[in-house]
């Protein structure tokens, strides 16, 4: 009688779109929930989002396809309309004020992580996507995954039959050291 409902909430081998929003709603439940979570007056925040979602996938939960990348988009959309709507008032005001100094640190900050990151990697053999997945994840820069994913797509079309490694993995495992050291 009720097996909906079970079809709902176990992980399923093949998900359908409603399973799909279904497993997505509980990611963003449990991850709310643990993100207010304080311990020493510390909580995680939204990142509890993303650490909800990395348990749920250890234990099977996974998306439809289709769904998966519209909830991506989607979800990249929000993301970008509402850190415009933070920063947008103030922007070209400090932009003048401090531009050239904050651009200056930007740079340099991305510079210097790359180095770190490539001697990291020629020293332990990590795959370049890999390490590309971590220095994202170090930094909690969840666009510049999806643009690496993006690069290794068109790189994978012009070279049929070569295999390549999630940077997702990568971006997963370093997540929790920048958010909690950020």
């Amino acid at each position: 009688m009720f097996h909906f409902i079970k079809d709902l909430l176990l992980p399923a081998a093949e998900p359908t779109p409603v399973h799909s929003i279904v497993v997505v709603a509980l990611a963003i439940a449990a991850g709310v929930l643990l993100g207010r979570l304080k311990v020493a007056k510390v909580s995680i925040g939204a990142a509890g989002v993303l650490f909800a979602g990395i348990v749920l996938g250890h234990y099977g939960y996974t998306l439809h396809q289709e769904t998966m990348h519209f909830v991506r988009d989607f979800g990249l959309i929000l993301f970008v309309y509402a850190v415009g709507l933070q920063v947008g008032p103030s922007f070209f005001s400090s932009l003048k004020k401090d531009g050239l100094v904050m651009n200056a640190i930007a740079l340099s900050a991305v510079a210097i992580s790359f180095i770190v990151a490539w001697v990291i990697m020629r020293s332990t053999q990590t795959a370049p996507e890999t390490m590309a997945g971590i220095m994202t994840g170090a930094v909690t820069n969840t666009p510049s995954l999806g643009a690496a994913k993006s690069v290794l797509k068109e790189v994978a079309s012009l070279r049929p039959g070569s295999q390549y490694n999630d940077p997702a993995n990568g971006y997963a495992v370093a997540y929790p050291f920048g958010a909690v050291g950020g």
